[in-house]
């Protein structure tokens, strides 16, 4: 009994041979089970891509760079059509890899271009290994086996209730990231833009350094450890920094990443201005997040004084530049508190503006040479506003015209050399007057 045991494997892996094949030359079978029998691939691509959420199945597809490595395609050869196959098994598999490798496939136009989208992710190998049936009528058995249930044990047993949630709890790595992303929806962050891939977010928020830059406390459950306005802010960001890239280069947060690029990003937060400065007493799990707009059932309230805020720079503010001093002078007045620190503000406001400003005109006007702090005023002024009609920089039409104005550079300067105390309102009202404009400056020379 034990000899014909093993003549039986023996025969059985010759037989059904693992082989390797273009990808191009593998078809669908048009004679599925899971639809009725059609007339071309077209239309078995249609049926799948509708009933069988081949959509879904792409994108696992591409957020781990491979089919189950638990599953290989079962075909048999393709009649008059010598070195071309038919799926037998795994048509739902087949189907998304062809739309991965011809997004224009796809049924619909909505489906195109997300097949398009999703295929710039990924790489796809020219060839797929496939086990060789030879025959429909050989492969059967192993389908059914798939297929068809338990069948007193021969088949695949699905996992009861106690089994699935001890997969669950073992499983539980992306139990941060899908927390992140359902404070997302929540809140609204992400509009109408499909949520990056939770396997990207769980590995960086995997990282030590990543959870504290954002002010996350725990390695599975959504904890603050800071201020919740500032937290969220954070969380904005580092979503916005998982989607996709116009230019079609990696965006910050990535999939193939390594963890030291991890451990880089965390400080990138940091030098970005990013983080939360605001510590609570203890680790604090938040409440649920409120929408960006107001809902128009509960009446208009107060807009809060936002000269009460304990920073000069406000909550979500970001500095970009490649220029690290004056990332430094950023992350300097960030960190530092008004109340008791008002020269300190003062001298950094005006470092930080004139910086901005220096490295805007180096890149958009080089040809420009600076005589002083007022014709550098003038001169973004002019660049930032040439028509002098935008309401938004009237502040700085104003800085560059009136030397003695409540936020000039001049002014600034004053409450350092000349003893001249600017209060908390004083200040914040002169980071807001230059706020829109060093925007405008730091999106010309920031990084993307």
């Amino acid at each position: 009994m034990p000899s014909n045991k093993r003549q039986v494997i023996k025969s059985a892996t010759n037989q059904w041979e693992t082989i390797s094949v273009d990808l191009v030359r593998l078809h669908l079978d048009l004679e599925n089970y899971r639809h009725e029998p059609v007339e071309n691939e077209m239309t078995a691509i249609e049926q799948l891509y509708t009933h069988e959420k081949v959509e879904a199945l792409a994108r696992d597809i591409v957020e781990h760079g491979a089919i189950s490595p638990l599953d290989r395609i079962g075909v048999i050869p393709m009649p008059g059509n010598p070195g071309h196959f038919i799926a037998v098994e795994g048509n739902r598999r087949m189907c998304a890899l062809l739309l991965l490798n011809d997004p224009d496939r796809a049924p619909t136009l909505q489906g195109r271009a997300l097949m398009r989208e999703l295929a710039k992710q990924i790489t796809l190998p020219t060839k797929i290994d496939v086990v060789n049936f030879g025959t429909k009528e050989q492969a059967k058995h192993w389908v059914d086996l798939r297929h068809l249930g338990p069948q007193d044990g021969q088949g695949l047993r699905a996992w009861n209730a106690k089994q699935k949630e001890r997969a669950a709890i073992e499983g539980g790595a992306n139990q941060l990231a899908l927390a992140v992303l359902d404070r997302a929806q929540q809140g609204k962050w992400l509009g109408d833009h499909k949520p990056p891939a939770i396997t990207t977010l769980t590995r960086y928020l995997k990282n030590r350094e990543v959870r504290a830059a954002l002010g996350l406390g725990h390695h599975k459950d959504l904890v603050f450890t800071h201020d919740s306005a500032e937290v969220d802010a954070a969380l904005q960001h580092f979503l916005r920094d998982a989607m996709p890239t116009t230019d079609g280069s990696l965006p910050r947060v990535n999939s193939r990443s390594k963890d030291t690029d991890r451990s880089t990003y965390a400080r990138d937060l940091r030098d970005r201005g990013v983080c939360p400065r605001t510590t609570l007493n203890a680790p604090t799990v938040p409440a649920a997040a409120k929408p960006g707009k107001a809902s128009t059932t509960t009446k208009p309230r107060n807009k809060p004084d936002t000269a009460q805020r304990k920073y000069l720079v406000p909550t979500g503010f970001v500095c970009n530049a490649e220029d690290r001093n004056l990332r430094m002078l950023f992350r300097e007045m960030q960190r530092t508190p008004i109340d008791q620190h008002e020269f300190a503000n003062a001298y950094l406001l005006r470092a930080f503006v004139e910086r901005v400003m220096t490295l805007y005109l180096k890149k958009v006007d080089r040809g420009f040479t600076i005589s002083d702090h007022q014709a550098l005023v003038r001169r973004c002024s002019q660049m930032l506003d040439p028509s002098s009609k935008q309401a938004k920089l009237k502040a700085l039409r104003t800085a560059a015209s009136q030397t003695d104005s409540s936020h000039s550079l001049h002014t600034l300067g004053a409450a350092v050399h000349a003893g001249m105390v600017m209060d908390r309102r004083a200040l914040i009202f002169a980071w807001t007057n230059w706020e829109h404009a060093v925007e405008l400056m730091l999106a010309a020379i920031s990084t993307p």
